[in-house]
């Protein structure tokens, strides 16, 4: 009866290990490939530094949100090694990746290029001393309210020969030590500064072309692009929402499960550690007969 018990155990064991495995198989996963270089920081007019690059040697294939970086490979240059890694350069990823503030801490440039379909605050959080964002060649059209809340000491954000179309009045009033601001080739604004006198002037420029005002009055008919701009937007924010909730449902639903399975087990160990298993068997036995 013992082996039994122990056999039952190990059965019991096996669904956990099983349930686990899912929950890991679930959240999409990607690793890089960097070669590494020494890169100058800014433009020929304003020269912020020179810094350590991991730039990834192929396409990224993020077409989900929340895709984990499990691995980073690369050979690194003399002695150096993931904590001097000051800057990384992404190609092709829809979505920004999590995990990269794990493998670089020291992360100041962040460059992801060709078909970044949004950015958010929270993307941007890991990387509080970010001083070099650079987004260019993206589908992007709105740059949001308090997307660099968690960056002060941005520098330099280069939005190039993206498609944006709208662009929060306030998103830059709280960097003071950006020096260069690139937006040409989009929608609403093309048009680039370097130095801070120019930067103040293209931010006001931008809150004139840019900044689409919303009131809770209606002060006149509002035109069929207008409508169908803000609905579409509302869906996908919907679209979010819901996914968000599905996924967390998902994993609390397998988590109680896991936690009755585990009850079970120890119920049943209990019940067989006081009665023995001769009872055991006696009372199979007796519900057989």
């Amino acid at each position: 009866m013992h082996f039994l018990t122990k056999e039952f155990v190990r059965l019991i064991q096996l669904q956990l290990l099983l349930y686990i495995n899912v929950l890991t198989i679930a959240q999409p996963s990607v690793e890089i490939n960097c070669t590494y270089a020494h890169k100058m920081l800014g433009i020929q007019s304003v020269i912020l530094g020179i810094f350590y690059e991991c730039f990834s040697n192929e396409t990224i294939n993020v077409s989900e949100r929340n895709t984990a970086v499990t691995n980073v490979t690369g050979m690194h240059l003399h002695t150096l090694n993931n904590s001097n890694v000051q800057g990384i350069h992404i190609i092709g990823a829809s979505y920004l990746p999590t995990g990269l503030a794990k493998f670089f801490p020291n992360l100041i440039g962040l460059s992801v290029e060709q078909h970044l379909k949004e950015i958010t605050k929270n993307d941007l959080e890991p990387f509080p001393n970010l001083i070099h964002l650079w987004l260019v060649r993206n589908p992007l059209e709105v740059i949001e309210k308090d997307l660099f809340m968690y960056n002060p000491d941005l520098a330099y954000i280069s939005l190039r020969q993206n498609f944006i179309k709208e662009i929060d009045s306030n998103v830059f009033d709280h960097l003071d030590r950006l020096s260069i601001l690139e937006l040409d080739r989009n929608e609403c604004i093309n048009d680039n500064a370097a130095g801070r006198y120019d930067v103040m002037r293209l931010i006001k420029q931008i809150k004139e072309k840019c900044v689409v005002e919303q009131t809770t009055e209606t002060t006149g008919p509002v035109t069929a692009p207008a409508k169908m701009k803000i609905t579409q937007q509302e869906l996908l924010n919907e679209k979010e929402i819901l996914t968000g909730k599905v996924h967390f449902w998902k994993i609390f639903s397998i988590v109680l499960l896991l936690i009755a399975v585990f009850v079970t087990i120890v119920v049943m160990g209990v019940f067989i550690q006081r009665h023995g298993g001769h009872s055991v068997m006696k009372f199979v036995l007796f519900r057989n007969s």
